[in-house]
């Protein structure tokens, strides 16, 4: 598969490469799609043991699939940045939180030598199931099927079928979401489970895209948390979301002095504009990543 040249339209490209993807799963049943990803490449795994038979798994939906089958990297700016920060310390734990199918944790330890340790929290039992095949190269990754929140439980969890990155346990009001579904899942106190992340000694990675839940769960994370967090990414979006505390979130902007948006690495924002995002109109949300 690649990207189309010169002489072809790339929207009418897109259009057609999801089409025929959904196409397989509502009339074939395809459940999963297996590929073996290039050298050179985000997924592949050139720092684990057999990087040219550890395939990616992913599931059979429209978005997230055609762009790791027609790239072999998935939000390659989130990999170069995850990167930049990892390269100042010696070695470091790495947070993911709502990792889907594990694409960026794959990605992280296969262009990361230093991670010592991965805690990969992912609700969603068919994302959960990629996940665990997606890591099984590296031997240092704690894979849970739970979200984080407040306190231990179960929630409704709400599905884009089409777009397995687009789920919610906040509303079921998914942007772009043609067909819906809904599932419980079990969370746990994100308090209680940050300490899990200290247990090493090691300075942390941070990266969480929960739909909604972003805010919320930072706010909750105890200071000696932040105390050892080096960097990270976080995506800030105007939708529905669960009240959390605004000064704490403040706070926690604070702390780092730099912070860009990923797709414009160069410059640095300030809280306020961090802020300006998060009560902007709604639309499309960034990605921000912030270090030390």
């Amino acid at each position: 598969m690649s990207l189309p040249d010169g002489n072809h339209d790339p929207v009418t490209f897109w259009n057609n490469f999801r089409s025929y993807i959904d196409f397989m799963r509502r009339e074939l049943g395809v459940l999963n799609i297996e590929f073996q990803p290039k050298p050179g490449r985000g997924l592949y795994a050139q720092m684990s043991a057999s990087p040219d038979t550890a395939t990616i798994r992913t599931r059979c939906d429209s978005a997230i699939t055609p762009v790791t089958l027609a790239n072999h990297h998935w939000q390659i700016e989130e990999l170069l940045f995850a990167k930049k920060v990892l390269d100042t310390v010696p070695a470091a734990v790495l947070v993911d939180v709502g990792a889907n199918m594990g694409l960026f944790t794959r990605q992280i330890l296969g262009w990361c030598g230093n991670v010592k340790r991965t805690f990969a929290y992912e609700p969603e039992p068919a994302n959960f199931a990629c996940l665990l095949h997606n890591v099984a190269c590296f031997d240092n990754v704690v894979p849970e099927m739970v979200g984080l929140a407040e306190t231990d439980g179960v929630f409704r969890l709400f599905l884009d079928l089409q777009n397995c990155g687009n789920n919610s346990l906040v509303s079921d009001d998914l942007a772009g979401a043609q067909t819906k579904g809904a599932t419980e899942v079990r969370v746990i106190n994100a308090a209680v489970e940050a300490r899990r992340w200290l247990e090493d000694g090691l300075p942390i990675f941070y990266k969480s895209d929960t739909q909604g839940y972003d805010e919320k769960i930072i706010t909750l994370l105890p200071d000696e948390v932040w105390d050892n967090v080096v960097g990270g990414v976080i995506e800030i979006e105007n939708i529905d979301k669960p009240e959390f505390e605004m000064a704490k979130f403040v706070a926690f902007l604070d702390r780092y002095e730099n912070k860009v948006i990923l797709d414009r690495p160069e410059t640095i924002v300030s809280t306020s504009e961090v802020l300006g995002y998060l009560h902007r109109g709604k639309g499309p949300g960034v990605d921000l990543g912030f270090w030390k």
